[in-house]
């Protein structure tokens, strides 16, 4: 999973934009109209920010995303500029320069903060922790983007106070569908997160086959025991989204499999590194003797071992060949899974 990520990250969960009373002339001499001059600003940059988030969750062409991120960077550095360019409302530039501390955040989040986000992408991909960090820097950056808008919207309240002014916060459909999106995020990373721990214990587990780390290969087979059975009931808590169930299912049946590595094949390899340890200890006696001091029944014991060690070889082959198929059907089902249920749920826009 290295798309779709990072896309909660960069959703504002309040769209900017109200009404004002029959009164209120769009003019900048009046309080009303300096306000709705000031909001024609935060609904282009919130329409181009859904525009990015929906090119994030039903695109996978890089250069396509990137060149909508670019559009949106743009879209705040020329709103800044413009409301930079106003004047404080009679004298006053409380109400402005709240609007430029706002935009400041968001425009900060795009150039910054996605920086460090896509740096930590790749790197988060083979730790649980790194990648739980990865995750919670996305939270802390809506907590920002959430912070700097409860600041805008008390100087919005003040400033409308002050002036007699009535505001109308209009829940727009480009709010709901930034809400919706972010709302689709949280849960589809909730859910990798259940497996991911899984994946990342399992990874360890295979180098541990390979090396033949005995130790190893117990400590991260308990270790994965652990975390399908809290996967399973992290499941169940997160239960369907909106009557969709389908990456339940899909992280369900990972589980499984790793499960199953767990509780079949990890003991299987075990034996395997013991038949072999067997076979070479009978081998050095046999080595370590001269051809006239080898007895019949070493020489049966010795070719016992050998056939029984090949076909040791054999079921350790099988069983990584299988294991590799299953577990690309595994995630190639997810990753499907995955990708309709975004398209499925995140909004569409532009």
């Amino acid at each position: 999973m290295k798309k779709g990520i990072y896309t909660t990250a960069l959703l504002c969960c309040f769209a900017l934009i109200f009404s004002f009373d029959a009164q209120a002339q769009a003019d900048m001499s009046t309080a009303g109209g300096y306000m709705d001059a000031i909001s024609v600003e935060y609904k282009q940059i919130n329409e181009d920010m859904m525009s990015y988030v929906s090119a994030a969750a039903h695109s996978r062409r890089a250069k396509k995303i990137e060149k909508k991120r670019k559009e949106v960077v743009g879209t705040m550095f020329q709103a800044i500029r413009k409301i930079k360019r106003l004047p404080g409302f009679e004298g006053d530039v409380t109400y402005r320069d709240a609007v430029l501390d706002y935009l400041n955040v968001r425009y900060s989040v795009m150039n910054e903060d996605y920086a460090r986000i896509v740096n930590m992408e790749e790197v988060a991909q083979e730790s649980y922790d790194d990648m739980e960090a990865y995750l919670n820097l996305q939270a802390k950056i809506d907590q920002k983007i959430d912070a700097a808008h409860l600041e805008l919207s008390e100087a919005q309240r003040q400033f409308a106070l002050a002036n007699n002014i009535n505001l109308v916060s209009s829940d727009s459909k480009l709010s709901e569908k930034m809400r919706k999106s972010s709302e689709v995020s949280d849960y589809a990373n909730r859910l990798f997160l259940i497996y991911f721990k899984c994946k990342i214990e399992e990874k360890h587990m295979r180098e541990a086959v390979q090396s033949g780390d005995l130790s190893a290969l117990e400590q991260r087979k308990n270790s994965i025991n652990t975390y399908v059975k809290e996967g399973y009931d992290k499941l169940r808590e997160a239960g369907a989204y909106d009557g969709d169930n389908s990456l339940v299912v899909a992280v369900n049946d990972i589980l499984r499999f790793y499960e199953g590595e767990a509780k079949n094949d990890a003991p299987r390899f075990q034996n395997f590194y013991l038949t072999k340890e067997q076979f070479e200890q009978i081998k050095n006696v046999i080595d370590n003797k001269k051809a006239s001091e080898r007895t019949q029944q070493d020489i049966d014991t010795y070719n016992d071992m050998v056939n029984k060690y090949n076909a040791g070889i054999k079921a350790f082959n099988k069983m990584i060949s299988d294991g590799n198929k299953n577990r690309g059907n595994v995630m190639d089902a997810y990753e499907k899974a995955r990708n309709k249920f975004r398209n499925k749920h995140t909004p569409r826009y532009r």
